[in-house]
């Protein structure tokens, strides 16, 4: 469970954990791989695209499940409303 963090991370910090979960970072001898699930909170937007590859939106005490990104969840919430 990762709430809001890159709060408190400096850009190159925050980008390094970004690549990490994504997958993307270089793992190199012994280090450790990306978890397999992640829950995020953030108001992080650039890193909930690159992080996110479902979305689980809490509201009116109910979940609902989107796979796909932050954009993607939007646009279809969207479609819907229109």
């Amino acid at each position: 469970l990762l709430d809001e963090p890159t709060n408190h991370l400096d850009v190159e910090s925050a980008l390094a954990l970004q690549a990490f979960l994504a997958g993307e970072a270089d793992p190199g001898a012994g280090a450790l791989a990306p978890p397999e699930t992640l829950v995020v909170v953030s108001h992080d937007r650039d890193f909930l695209e690159t992080v996110a590859t479902d979305v689980v939106v809490f509201a009116n005490k109910q979940l609902r499940y989107f796979p796909g990104t932050v954009s993607e969840f939007e646009q279809r919430e969207a479609e819907g409303a229109a």
